[in-house]
């Protein structure tokens, strides 16, 4: 999606990006969380996931689309 909606060169710095991140598990107790935050943000579950892991890390979270409104989420703002 980043490559289609900012470009190759973003879509290289998103990939350089995301290989400086962590890898982390899906541990029951971050599964439900998620669930929680999916209903009450009208998230579907795989972006729940994303926020709820976010959250319990003290990220924030970069978005092109959706997670409008939420705190800790910052859009890219591709136009």
């Amino acid at each position: 999606m980043l490559l289609r909606e900012a470009g190759e060169e973003a879509a290289i710095q998103g990939v350089a990006a995301m290989q400086r991140g962590r890898i982390v598990d899906l541990t029951v107790q971050r599964a439900l969380n998620a669930a929680a935050l999916s209903p009450r943000h009208s998230l579907p579950i795989a972006d729940s996931i994303i926020l709820a892991t976010a959250r319990e890390h003290g990220a924030t979270v970069w978005t092109l689309a959706g997670f409008r409104g939420l705190q800790d989420v910052r859009s890219l703002g591709t136009g």
